[in-house]
């Protein structure tokens, strides 16, 4: 007789967690919202919730902070307010005004000093403009990053559980 041979196989359960995306209040957006569980050996979702429930048709008076750094002609800003009612200009800077004209979303501007895109390191830490979005000092970073190996890290939308340590781990890896 022979016995039957079992496999243990180690499984991970992770949370798919979002937070309130819309609205003018920062302590609203910050509360974590379980949207649902997954399981690594089912590859499943226990309950198939709606992984994206947020429509940003209207994003509710969000204030949505800009990291940027004077880039002329792409980021230009503490001009004189009858020039640019704004007091701002630059290709980057009308599109991001443009976006949030359209989705109803108040701009805070983070002036990061001198032209310095930066990097992010393993340990999640980061210099620059793409260290302010990487460590959640800045919703979205604008200073032409349509060029070179910063395209590598500007995805930063996931719906896995990997660890934000680990993937900013892989990302150090590529370049």
């Amino acid at each position: 007789m022979q016995a039957k041979a079992e496999t243990k196989e180690k499984c991970d359960h992770y949370d798919i967690v979002t937070h309130k995306f819309v609205g003018p209040n920062e302590e609203d957006i910050k509360t974590p919202i379980v949207l649902d569980h997954w399981n690594s050996c089912s590859k499943e979702f226990e309950s198939n919730a709606n992984l994206f429930p947020h429509d940003i048709a209207n994003m509710g008076g969000r204030i949505v902070k800009v990291a940027c750094f004077m880039y002329p002609p792409f980021i230009m800003f503490d001009l004189d307010k009858e020039v640019a009612p704004n007091g701002r200009d630059g290709l980057d800077m009308r599109i991001i005004d443009d976006f949030c004209s359209w989705v109803n979303c108040t701009i805070e501007l983070m002036d990061i000093g001198s032209p310095q895109w930066g990097f992010v390191h393993p340990n999640a830490t980061g210099t620059g403009l793409l260290g302010a979005v990487a460590m959640g000092k800045a919703d979205i970073g604008i200073s032409m990053l349509v060029c070179s190996r910063r395209l590598l890290v500007l995805g930063w939308t996931k719906v896995n559980a990997v660890s934000d340590k680990m993937r900013h781990a892989e990302i150090a890896e590529v370049k």
